[in-house]
């Protein structure tokens, strides 16, 4: 009896399957946490060069004065919407005074933030901005890179050591790692750390998929393989609330990992993967796990279905199997192809929600929430329609509205400034102004307990 054919007695999704379930979706929260919190901790803020002899110099104005000595000061130039902005990067050699000549400019050493948005990020505090600002780009890259090969290896091992234990060790491992990038240094140390982070949540989001997977019956899988996915859209919206609530990166950043702190009780909550040690030969430890299923789903195995637990896989499959035959190969590298292009459009919006005009946090939040119904659409149409055209249709409506953003560009202009006006007069800019005030009370509140 293949273990496919005994969920079939012990119930392809009961009582304690709900359970490991449940628990399998919690690192999926977590994982979203860290997956895109590059967005808080790499932001770069509206900056200027800092006023020379001004020691208390802001970006925000403090005034007649200062003003006047900002303009005398900071060249200007015109931004794509053709209004006049101060340059970001370089400062007068002396200020203008009247109707003098126009004094040199040149690039300046330090710089002052607009808090409006990040109280402090980590790319304000080491001046990841003008010559370095490509830096923080390759802070997102490394982190993804620590994904990709955290996905080789973790992948690797897990069917190697078992799920439990990988995902414990990818909870060890992203817990150290994000609570270390708290007080990293340098720009260096913290690449290292973002790399291991995004090992670790390779490991910690595939061996929680597959292993809430395996306990399932067949009929279960495409549900279980989607409702997941809901819980890491959660993990986006609570993402938004933090870094509002919590505008200082390190705070930010420990807050984030404290939570994978909790994940380590599931060494005593969790079990095995019941198919694993069945394809691994080790019966014995996965009947001790199967009657504990059927005792919690109330119903009743016979140790004659027991002995009858046999291998589903007699060979074991490898990575480069998928390239040993033609058909296989072509299929591989299109899937692969898709998923690059789909990682790409999909982190490439998320990382950059703050370049779009409007509310910054606003924009994050609905990038998180959109998930939702897209998830419920899969749902939906998945079986009805089938995963070929529902994949296509899909990618081809992605492609079509991402190249219509650029008609916004070009023919809405500055009429977005009306259109923002009149969605804060709706029922979701309500809420959000409700959000707005819940922060302001929470700086309060934390204010007056550190006083």
């Amino acid at each position: 009896m293949h273990f496919d054919e005994l969920l079939g007695v012990l119930g392809e999704f009961g009582l304690y399957q709900k359970y490991v379930f449940f628990l399998m979706c919690i690192p999926s929260i977590i994982a979203a946490f860290h997956m895109v919190n590059s967005v808080f901790l790499l932001g770069i803020p509206k900056h200027r060069c800092k006023l020379p002899n001004y020691p208390n110099d802001t970006f925000l104005s403090q005034g007649p004065a200062h003003d006047d000595l900002v303009k005398a000061y900071i060249p200007t130039e015109l931004n794509v919407d053709d209004d006049v902005v101060y340059k970001k990067c370089a400062i007068f050699s002396i200020p203008v005074t009247g109707n003098a000549t126009t004094p040199s400019e040149q690039s300046c050493s330090s710089w002052v933030y607009d808090k409006t948005v990040y109280e402090n990020t980590f790319a304000s505090e080491q001046d990841l901005i003008c010559g370095k600002q490509i830096w923080a780009t390759n802070a997102k890259m490394i982190f993804f890179a620590g994904v990709l090969v955290g996905a080789l290896c973790l992948g690797a091992l897990s069917d190697k050591i078992g799920r439990k234990k990988t995902l414990i060790l990818s909870i060890l491992s992203l817990l150290a790692s994000s609570l270390a990038v708290s007080w990293a240094a340098n720009f260096y140390v913290f690449c290292v750390l973002r790399f291991i982070v995004g090992f670790s949540c390779a490991g910690l989001f595939m061996s929680a998929f597959v292993l809430g997977m395996e306990i399932v019956g067949p009929s279960k899988r495409m549900w279980v393989g989607i409702v997941i996915e809901y819980f890491f859209a959660l993990g986006l919206v609570l993402l938004c609330l933090i870094g509002y609530l919590i505008r200082e990166w390190k705070y930010n950043e420990i807050t984030l990992s404290v939570p994978s702190a909790i994940l380590l009780s599931y060494w005593w909550l969790l079990p095995e993967s019941p198919r694993w040690l069945v394809n691994r030969g080790r019966l014995e430890e996965a009947k001790v796990i199967i009657r504990r299923i059927a005792k919690r789903n109330k119903v009743q195995v016979t140790e004659k279905q027991l002995d009858a637990l046999e291998c589903d896989e007699k060979v074991t499959g490898q990575l480069w199997h998928l390239f040993t035959s033609r058909v296989l190969l072509v299929r591989t590298l299109i899937i692969f192809f898709n998923w690059c292009v789909v990682s790409m459009v999909y982190y490439g919006l998320s990382l950059n929600s703050g370049n779009l005009a409007g509310d910054f946090y606003l924009n994050f939040f609905l990038t998180g929430l959109v998930e939702f119904p897209a998830y419920t659409l899969c749902l939906v149409l998945l079986d009805r329609v089938g995963r070929k055209k529902l994949h296509c249709a899909c990618m081809v409506l992605g492609g079509l509205a991402c190249i219509s953003t650029i008609f916004t560009v070009l023919y809405l202009g500055k009429k977005w400034d009306s259109w923002r006006s009149f969605w804060s007069g709706t029922s979701a800019g309500c809420v959000w102004k409700c959000v707005r005030v819940s922060r302001i009370a929470f700086s309060h509140f934390t204010g007056d307990i550190g006083s």
